[in-house]
């Protein structure tokens, strides 16, 4: 009995004898980063975060935490401050577009 002929299409193959060499930046993890923009509402020490990937979810998060009275800037390396957030309800019209429903 033969099996299915396997499929080759996402093979990367590659020859030669030239060592590879070279750097790459890593993106960063949105389902990383937003619970550790929440995570800042912890305290009420600035909290500088890195490398936050650029979407539509980390936005929306910062608005969020603009809506609990906070303060997000910067855009790829946020500095998130909450230390004047006195609301924990999160506004109706934002808390329906987030899409990590566990954050």
């Amino acid at each position: 009995m033969t099996g299915p002929t396997p499929r080759h299409d996402h093979v990367l193959r590659i020859t030669g004898g030239a060592q590879l060499a070279g750097d790459i930046c890593v993106g960063g993890s949105k389902n990383a980063a937003l619970p550790e923009m929440a995570a800042a509402l912890l305290t009420t020490e600035p909290v500088r975060l890195n490398n936050v990937p650029r979407v539509t979810d980390t936005a929306l998060m910062g608005e969020i935490l603009t809506g609990l009275c906070g303060r997000v800037e910067g855009d790829v390396s946020l500095i998130i401050k909450t230390g004047l957030a006195k609301d924990s309800h999160v506004p109706a019209g934002l808390g329906r577009r987030m899409r990590a429903t566990i954050v």
